[in-house]
């Protein structure tokens, strides 16, 4: 079977081929097939933002698509970033100014956190979207450790397996992710399509 991720992140790519690993699926992007996608991500929640990255990527294409939209949810900003996870990295000075700029934000406060997942399921463009969910729950570290995975992942320790992402084996990180976890329910899905 051959599948649509719809993004123009290669580190999400990379990451979405590692957790299939070696299922009878194939992932291909946009830049695989020479095609650039740029959907507006402006919906209110991460369900909304998947279908239109979905909707987009299988309009232009007309394979069978699925998109994530993710995003870290911390406990003492009312589960903010969120859906701007993204947009809250850029506005204050990309990766790794971020990290500073949330270890003075959270001084003192709560650090708990979680990474939710969404993954948006269309076999046609038109068809009804399917969506699986997951999240790790964890907690922000002070400093950042490691140089692994990508975007926040050098200041979150997950609190299962109870390692931090930025040293964690690809394979754990993988199978306790957020987004690992919602590809697996993905593939149980397709299983028994």
């Amino acid at each position: 079977m051959k599948l649509l991720l719809a993004t123009n992140n290669p580190h999400k790519a990379e990451e979405v081929r590692s957790i299939i690993g070696s299922e009878d699926i194939e992932i291909v992007c946009g830049s695989d097939l020479g095609i650039h996608v740029d959907p507006e991500e402006n919906g209110t929640t991460f369900r909304e933002n998947a279908l239109a990255k979905a909707k987009a990527f299988a309009l232009a294409t007309g394979l069978p698509t699925i998109a994530d939209d993710s995003g870290l949810l911390i406990d003492a900003l009312d589960g903010n970033p969120g859906i701007h996870t993204a947009r809250y990295a850029e506005e204050h000075g990309g990766f790794p100014a971020v990290f500073d700029y949330l270890r003075a934000v959270l001084n003192g406060k709560n650090k708990t956190a979680r990474f939710h997942c969404c993954i948006c399921y269309l076999k046609t463009p038109d068809a009804e979207p399917r969506f699986f969910e997951a999240d790790c729950p964890g907690y922000l570290l002070d400093q950042p450790v490691g140089n692994g995975g990508f975007g926040y992942d050098p200041i979150f320790h997950a609190s299962e397996p109870n390692v931090d992402f930025g040293i964690a084996d690809p394979e754990i990180k993988n199978r306790y992710s957020h987004r690992g976890k919602a590809v697996a329910k993905l593939i149980s899905f397709l299983k028994n399509a």
